[in-house]
């Protein structure tokens, strides 16, 4: 291991250590055999907050947390992050009404990727599988050709865009449902692709037919469109999306990176 390798590992831990003091906590603070991560640390002296009775809910950056405690299982085979991995997906079903879905698919497919990576690669249990083909299957049901293709943001809306759609298909690629995941990037190429060769935020489908284009720029965006691509050609082996790959590359160093020094 070099230097640079150890160094960023010591950073890791560092940060894994400030997870478990500042965020990880017990489900409502007293919930036995769950953890939740809770959004904010509270300062010393602070009073009694939404954050730190865990009442404040944000889906999403609980799968973000597993993905974190994930790494520290992979890369210093930490027995503590691999516990607590188990006891918080047992406190985000208990947090979320017994449900493992909610209203926004973007959440969703962030929950059944960090889900799909705990089972792959971690020895942790309860096996997270079924969780992860649950999710994709919403995913796969979600699909609106009759509106144009594509998943839309949320269960309730018609604004079809990047954030959901390119972890989407990720999660679809990764549980073997390579077709539909294909679909959806070429949807995203198709659809939301801009003249700069970087992918727009996406576009509201109105009751009157109407498309109202959001061409908004995010580095979020062409990043998972870019590990979309990647799981995609990764199981079809198509050289078009390596170009494509290539290309997004390319623009997203000229327009979104900072120069080189």
């Amino acid at each position: 291991m070099t230097a640079e390798v150890e160094s960023a590992q010591r950073r890791a831990a560092a940060a894994q250590s400030a997870l478990h003091a500042r965020h990880l906590t017990p489900l409502g603070g007293r919930v036995p055999c769950t953890r939740i991560g809770r959004p904010a640390w509270p300062m010393p002296g602070r009073p009694l907050s939404r954050e730190r009775l865990t009442m404040s809910w944000n889906y999403w950056w609980q799968a973000h947390l597993a993905d974190a405690l994930v790494d520290a299982v992979i890369h210093r085979d930490d027995r503590v992050a691999a516990d607590r991995l188990g006891q918080l997906f047992r406190g985000i079903r208990i947090r979320n009404l017994g449900r493992w879905t909610n209203a926004y698919y973007d959440d969703m497919a962030w929950l059944g990727l960090a889900a799909e990576r705990t089972a792959r690669r971690t020895r942790t249990r309860p096996d997270r599988s079924p969780v992860a083909r649950l999710l994709a299957a919403r995913m796969h049901r979600a699909w609106s050709p009759e509106l144009g293709g594509g998943i839309p943001w949320r269960t309730t809306d018609t604004f079809f865009n990047t954030p959901a759609n390119g972890p989407a298909a990720i999660l679809l690629a990764r549980t073997g449902d390579a077709a539909r995941a294909a679909a959806m990037t070429d949807w995203l190429h198709e659809r939301l692709l801009l003249p700069s060769g970087l992918i727009a935020d996406g576009f509201w489908l109105r009751a009157d037919g109407r498309i109202d284009r959001v061409d908004s720029v995010y580095t979020y965006c062409q990043g998972v469109a870019l590990g979309a691509e990647l799981e995609v050609y990764r199981r079809t082996r198509e050289a078009h999306r390596l170009d494509r790959i290539d290309a997004l590359l390319s623009a997203t160093a000229e327009r979104l990176a900072p120069p080189p020094a």
